[in-house]
């Protein structure tokens, strides 16, 4: 699997692979300028997905029972919830 994902975006331009001749073969893989272009934008996106998550709090309205929310849906009130 690894070595076709890794076929892949070589083929894409994201990744540049280089083959050493040697016993056995040294592969060498960097990004290229295209693939660091896309790590920094995927590095963006993950860092304001990280903060919407810590800043939203579930909708406890759909549990049925105090034990539910203690068992369930209360890990992110500390001890308050439990």
């Amino acid at each position: 699997m690894l070595p076709q994902n890794l076929r892949d975006l070589v083929r894409d331009g994201l990744v540049h692979r280089e083959v050493e001749p040697s016993a056995p073969p040294k592969v060498s893989c960097s990004l290229t300028p295209l693939g660091e272009g896309l790590a920094t934008s995927l590095d963006v996106i993950a860092a304001q997905h990280r903060h919407d998550a810590l800043r939203s709090e579930p909708d406890l309205s759909r549990w049925t029972s105090d034990e539910e929310k203690r068992c369930c849906g209360g890990w992110w009130l500390g001890s308050a919830g439990r």
